[in-house]
């Protein structure tokens, strides 16, 4: 049985948009951990990024099936930068509503369809663009549940 059902929505999304992307410059440094002592191998010297993310891949040594308490280790570090944006507020709404209904689809049976959405309030407040969103939903209600006879 296909049925119309309602869900309310509310979304908020900042105007003001910063976050964080590699540059793709890296630089990789590689060690000898001995017990918890880290001793350079290759590539002394630190690189200068303002801000960076650290990559640490340990490889351990082995004698037949005994763990030595040696390991290679190999640092990478790369450069990242935080990126502000500024959005206007048709496109924060924009973004918003996008936001919302891919919410809204994670939500509902796969067969369902979206058929109607409205929006009730919208407001900016303290640079951010906030939503309260109506959809109609064409969607099977219908659950299916075994009979028991009993004896």
């Amino acid at each position: 049985m296909i049925a119309k059902v309602w869900y309310r929505s509310e979304i908020e999304l900042s105007i003001d948009d910063k976050y964080e992307v590699l540059t793709g410059e890296s630089e990789k440094k590689h060690y000898l951990k001995v017990i918890d002592w880290l001793i350079p191998v290759w590539n002394f010297r630190y690189p200068d990024y303002k801000n960076s993310q650290m990559e640490v891949n340990e490889r351990s040594f082995y004698f037949l099936k005994w763990k030595l308490p040696i390991s290679y280790v190999e640092q990478t570090i790369f450069e990242k930068e935080q990126i502000e944006e500024k959005r206007s507020e048709d496109e924060a709404k924009k973004l918003a509503l996008q936001q919302a209904k891919r919410r809204l689809k994670k939500s509902i049976p796969i067969d369902a369809e979206i058929i109607d959405e409205k929006i009730l309030h919208e407001r900016v407040e303290h640079g951010k663009v906030k939503l309260t969103i109506y959809y109609t939903v064409l969607e099977d209600i219908v659950k299916r549940q075994t009979i028991n006879q009993g004896d």
